[in-house]
Formats: C-alpha cells, structure tokens, sequence
C-alpha cells in the first residue's frame, strides 16, 4: 500500500467514525471491511486512538464517541452494524482494562518518592581487590571493601587532601563513602569533582542528586546519560528519568 492509498483510507475511515456518510456510503464502508481484513483492522486501530482521545478529556470527540459505541451511526440498523457496534463496545472495554491498567502501574512508578528509587537502582561499586606494593591509596580501599567508610574518609583526608584531580579514582570512592553515610549532597559535590571510569560516575553522580532531593540536577545527568548511544548505564537512566516526577 503507497501513501496516496493510506492518506485515503485514513480519510474514509474517519469519515465513517464521525458519521459524515450517508448510508449508502456507510454500508458499502462496512461491506469492504468484512470483504477486507486490513481495512478491518484500521478502522479498529482508529476506534482506539479515538478511545485515547476520549480518556485525556477532549470534550469534543466525547459525544461522536459515544454516539459510534452505544448508539451507532444514524438510519443505520444493518446486522453488520450492530455486530460491529457490540464488537466495538467489547473491544472498548478490554482495551479500557490494560489503558487503567498501564495508567495505574506508570502512577504507582511515579509516585515512589526519591529515596526509594536511589534504593532501587544503588549497587554499591566494589573496590579493587589488590594493590601494587608501596601503593599509597591501599588504605582507602582496603577501607572501603570492608565498609568502613569513615575510615575512607579519613584516609582520604590525610593521603589526597585537596588534590583530587592526582587521584580520580580515590575521589570517586570517597563519594560513594558518603553515600553509603547517607550524605548525598556531599557525595554528589565529591563525585562532580572526579574523572575516574566518566560512565559509572556520572550514573553514581544522578543517583546522589537523587537521593539529596535535587531532582532538576538528577534529571539533567540522567538525560545526559539516555542521549549518548552505546553507554553502559543508558537504559537504566532512561527508566529511572521517566519515574522521576
């Protein structure tokens, strides 16, 4: 089928929703759908867009709508179209089932408060396992993997001091420490600071501005990461920006 041909049929089928043939028209209309499956099958698909139209409240297809599913088009009494209008009506109903369905579950998503969407989506990173000999940053993360974030802190403190740009990766450990303190707002401004593995840290870095309650900045990173294809964390930013309200 090329585009003159839907931009035609498009345009039939909406004529015979709104009631503007006559019913001449309209039974040669519900003829061809029962001779053709396609035309069946859109002229459905439209109900239901209609249906959409209906449920957002647009007062001004409401009473066509209702007209077409409990009334029927005027002068038209064809045992096609009465199948067709309890046909519809069923459909109707079925499809308002899964629409409150998806509404109720997309407001459940959207109405968990940001805490409880920082501990859905937080896996703590681990720690490097080993060291080389002499490394001066061993005390940060041997800390660390045994969850002692005090201490990493406090190693931080007196190894890294202010210079967090010699040591990225000591940086971004320290702003996950103070999460695991729940102390988001610092963890977030630690981990702003650091270019240690850009992908994880950034993701780390929503989730913080998350979990401090600043969901402008949450959402900006979080959007940041959905728009940069083949990122690691980019499905996840996704779905955790659309249940940020």
């Amino acid at each position: 089928m090329n585009e003159e041909e839907k931009i035609k049929i498009t345009e039939r089928t909406e004529r015979y929703i709104r009631g503007e043939m006559d019913t001449q028209e309209a039974t040669l209309f519900e003829e061809d759908c029962m001779r053709d499956p396609a035309l069946n099958e859109w002229y459905q698909l439209q109900l239901l867009s209609r249906l959409a139209i209906w449920e957002a409240g647009r007062e001004d297809q409401k009473q066509a709508l209702k007209d077409l599913y409990y009334k029927g088009p005027a002068t038209r009494s064809s045992w096609f179209s009465r199948q067709l209008r309890w046909a519809s009506i069923a459909a109707v109903i079925v499809i308002l089932a899964i629409v409150t369905g998806v509404w109720v579950n997309d407001y459940r998503l959207r109405s968990i408060s940001p805490e409880s969407l920082f501990s859905t989506y937080y896996i703590p990173p681990r720690a490097p396992e080993t060291m080389a000999v002499g490394d001066s940053l061993s005390p940060v993360f041997a800390a660390f993997r045994k969850g002692d974030f005090e201490k990493v802190a406090e190693e931080y403190d007196r190894i890294v001091g202010n210079d967090t740009l010699s040591f990225p990766e000591a940086t971004f450990y320290l702003g996950i420490a103070l999460l695991e303190q729940n102390q988001p707002k610092e963890a977030a401004e630690v981990l702003a600071k650091t270019s240690f593995v850009p992908e994880q840290t950034r993701w780390y870095l929503a989730l913080a501005w998350l979990k401090s309650g600043n969901k402008p900045k949450a959402l900006q990173e979080l959007e940041s990461i959905a728009a940069q294809p083949g990122h690691f964390y980019r499905n996840k930013a996704g779905q955790l920006r659309r249940q940020i309200r």
